[in-house]
């Protein structure tokens, strides 16, 4: 009996990380748009009007997207 229990419980474990895990795979962000092209992040498929601005991510999301690729390697490391 102890040990169904142990075992339900490590299903319900497995079943909650993996529902962590889809959810942080799936709240990685795009680069901004703006309709103002100038707002808008240099990385964007549509790029941005200002010439001047480096091509690199100027809104966050590459920084943002890199650190929910490394909660979820580790997660996946660890508890596998």
């Amino acid at each position: 009996m102890e040990n169904d229990n142990l075992k339900t419980e490590s299903n319900n474990a497995n079943m909650v990380l993996a529902e962590v895990l889809s959810f942080l795979e799936g709240s990685k962000r795009q680069h901004y748009y703006c309709d103002d092209c100038w707002y808008t992040c240099p990385k964007h498929p549509e790029g941005c009007c200002n010439s001047e601005e480096p091509d690199r991510c100027n809104c966050g999301a590459e920084t943002y997207n890199g650190q929910v690729d490394e909660l979820v390697a580790k997660a996946r490391k660890h508890f596998g």
